[in-house]
């Protein structure tokens, strides 16, 4: 079984940032939590190059540096529709396609890909039934993404997937101008993507099945 390299990391240090804003405020009880958090909204930053230890990523790990305030991204991952799995290709590569959130008048759809790295070494251990395969690969295996929609090239998510080793199509090019916080790690379809993902774990083990069964 694979340990989390999360495991003996270096503590990392932000920088607090404030959607409100950062002056204090007469009227404001700063004993309380809550209080500061309602008036100042404050939110930590973490450079992504200070992140580059993960070396490749897991989906929990992923899912846990998913900011869904960044861009309003958990309402508008919300309001998508039309999430359809429509298989494997290559072998280790699952694919959606998603809606664009304007699909009723422009018929877009962007294809989403989530590439599961281990794919070789998980899917075919016999020591394992294809269920558990699939669990393996979800939650313990290592993965790679990729969006075909302008934002997440444009926001600097392709950028920092690259940094964690997790995007399909490495981009070295840093959002200078869109994001230079470097905030989330996916546009708003693999936002939604990665939520339905283990949902789709008879999917994953199918296709194990399919070419190691």
């Amino acid at each position: 079984m694979q340990v989390s390299k999360l495991q003996n990391r270096p503590v990392l240090k932000g920088q607090w940032g404030y959607h409100g804003s950062n002056t204090i405020v007469e009227n404001v009880d700063y004993t309380r939590h809550s209080a500061v958090c309602q008036q100042h909204s404050p939110y930590i930053s973490v450079p992504m190059r200070t992140v580059a230890t993960l070396n490749e990523a897991t989906y929990k790990e992923i899912g846990s540096l998913v900011d869904g305030s960044f861009l309003s991204q958990k309402i508008r991952a919300d309001e998508l529709t039309g999430i359809r799995f429509v298989g494997f290709q290559p072998d280790d590569v699952m694919n959606f396609h998603v809606n664009s959130s304007n699909s009723e008048s422009n018929r877009i759809r962007y294809t989403n890909s989530i590439q599961f790295e281990d794919w070789e070494e998980i899917a075919s251990d016999p020591d394992l039934n294809f269920s558990e395969r699939a669990r393996m690969l979800l939650w313990a295996g290592n993965i790679k993404m990729h969006c075909t929609c302008p934002s997440f090239l444009y926001w600097g998510y392709q950028y920092m997937c690259t940094v964690l080793d997790a995007a399909i199509y490495p981009e070295e090019r840093y959002p200078r101008e869109r994001n230079p916080s470097e905030r989330g790690i996916t546009c708003k379809h693999l936002n939604r993507v990665l939520r339905v993902l283990p949902f789709h774990s008879g999917e994953i083990a199918s296709a194990a099945k399919k070419q190691f069964g």
